[in-house]
């Protein structure tokens, strides 16, 4: 049976420190590790020394973890009726009314406005950036995440916007072979993720996302392949011109069995988690990324 808005806000009232937890779990704190991008800045750039500029990065990541978090909230607000079909997003507080939508919705608004305004004081062209995000991720929520192949470049630029302003906040100019990687990188998560909501949600598939109903399986088969390709050529010309880090070359291997153990995790294992939750879950993917971090220090300031 389909909830309306109506009854959800009357069906649940909370104390006060219930809705704030509720608050806190539609912020989504498993998937801030996105944010993790606004560092590839400072530890690209051989600063992650320099103690000014790694706090305000680590202030940039807090800032941008309140506004993404924000814009969750909102983007489950927009999708509430449609989110009872998923039986993961089902269970999240304001598709099951545990969290007043009025309330949510200011709780949106008062977290977007302190992260834009922190991060206009921490920086003011990296609030401009911020502030792109925002909107861009409201124009997303609102309209286009429903037009094919538009809603997953969307998606990736938001990624490419948390390098840039990793970069903003350590003063250096963003490669333009990490932004390429992880342009396509952000792809392939992409359109690994519409693949895995396509074979969870199965003929409930378009009630959930509208869109869904334009992929295939074998159209998206194909884009997840080309976007692991691209990636790793991408990731292999940035490590080549790295110039005076030849030793970089040791992160590679690292990568390849990412890339990897990511296709082998949805091809194989038909895994449908969401590829943030499958680096916190599946044990050598997420041993590959922390030891591709290892060799990344090591390469850039040992080595």
């Amino acid at each position: 049976m389909e909830i309306s808005k109506e009854n959800i806000q009357e069906s649940f009232s909370p104390t006060l420190l219930e809705e704030l937890n509720y608050f806190v779990i539609s912020l989504r704190p498993k998937q801030w590790s996105k944010n993790l991008f606004l560092f590839s800045g400072i530890i690209f750039s051989g600063k992650l020394y320099d103690g000014l500029l790694f706090l305000n990065t680590v202030l940039a990541f807090f800032i941008f973890c309140l506004a993404s978090g924000c814009i969750y909230i909102f983007n489950d607000i927009i999708d509430l009726e449609k989110d009872q079909f998923h039986p993961e997003k089902s269970k999240r507080p304001i598709a099951a009314g545990l969290l007043n939508i009025s309330h949510a919705r200011a709780y949106a608004f008062i977290g977007a406005g302190l992260s834009l305004s922190l991060s206009f004081v921490l920086n003011p062209t990296f609030c401009f950036i911020l502030a792109v995000y925002i909107g861009q991720n409201i124009l997303y929520s609102t309209k286009l995440k429903s037009i094919v192949i538009l809603d997953i470049l969307m998606i990736s630029f938001g990624f490419v916007l948390r390098v840039i302003s990793g970069s903003i906040i350590a003063e250096v100019l963003p490669s333009e072979w990490v932004l390429l990687t992880t342009l396509f990188l952000a792809l392939l998560l992409g359109f690994g993720k519409r693949r895995s909501e396509l074979l969870l949600l199965s003929e409930s598939a378009q009630k959930h996302r509208s869109n869904l109903a334009q992929y295939t399986l074998q159209y998206l088969d194909y884009l997840t392949f080309s976007m692991a390709n691209l990636c790793i050529i991408s990731y292999l010309l940035f490590v080549l011109t790295s110039g005076e880090k030849p030793s970089f070359m040791i992160t590679v291997p690292f990568v390849l069995y990412a890339i990897l153990r990511y296709l082998y995790l949805l091809f194989v294992e038909k895994r449908t988690q969401g590829p943030e939750l499958l680096a916190l879950e599946d044990k050598p993917l997420c041993v590959s990324i922390v030891l591709w971090t290892i060799a990344c220090f090591l390469a850039l300031y040992i080595l």
